[in-house]
């Protein structure tokens, strides 16, 4: 969990100040294109050209300069990401040393059959990147829903791990890393530009 965190962190560090600097550009020029549709007489209507996102934005959400945001942001591919399957596995293991016992079979079979669903989900929606990845991502998911069917708990447990991992696998595999994306020399620097000149939030 901490590294999928320490990713968006880094990815943060060496891409967003280009993007802030954008932004502040976005916004000049949005002001003097509202300033002159704001010449009639009557209340202006919004131009269709001025309510589609600006370049900093659709800096944000190219998936090829931020990687780790892209998935942050799908929605499909969350639920199955590193962050998300190791916060459920962690959680049950300090349930149970907490003294709550053994989450009840119902439980463990509904948590995992949705494990496997997600999976399925996301290997569909992203077959071309995927490529011969899908097909393990899927034999896996369904390993997890016979174990579900026969309702053994350690199988279960086998299994979701193992699922977990090709999950991560095929997540990152959506979602490469940029070949220029290890952190910058000057990230730290880079950071601290950008918390002395914080830019206001996209719109």
């Amino acid at each position: 969990m901490r590294e999928y965190l320490d990713a968006l962190g880094q990815e943060y560090a060496a891409g967003y100040l280009r993007a802030a600097r954008q932004q502040r550009l976005d916004e000049a020029w949005l002001n003097d294109k509202m300033k002159a549709a704001n010449d009639g007489k009557g209340p202006p209507e919004l131009p269709e050209w001025l309510a589609k996102p600006t370049t900093a934005w659709l800096m944000l959400t190219d998936p090829s300069k931020f990687p780790r945001l892209g998935a942050l942001m799908d929605d499909a591919a969350f639920p199955i990401d590193t962050f998300r399957t190791n916060y459920k596995l962690a959680k049950e293991c300090l349930e149970m040393h907490a003294g709550f016992g053994d989450p009840p079979i119902e439980s463990r079979v509904y948590r995992a059959g949705k494990l496997a669903t997600r999976a399925t989900t996301f290997a569909d929606l992203h077959v071309k990147p995927l490529g011969h990845l899908k097909e393990p991502v899927e034999e896996s998911a369904r390993q997890v829903e016979e174990a579900c069917s026969r309702q053994d708990p350690a199988e279960i447990q086998k299994r979701t791990v193992q699922l977990s991992r090709l999950t991560a696998q095929a997540v990152a595999r959506v979602y490469p890393e940029p070949k220029s994306s290890a952190a910058a020399d000057g990230s730290a620097a880079v950071t601290s530009e950008i918390e002395a000149h914080p830019a206001a939030p996209p719109p």
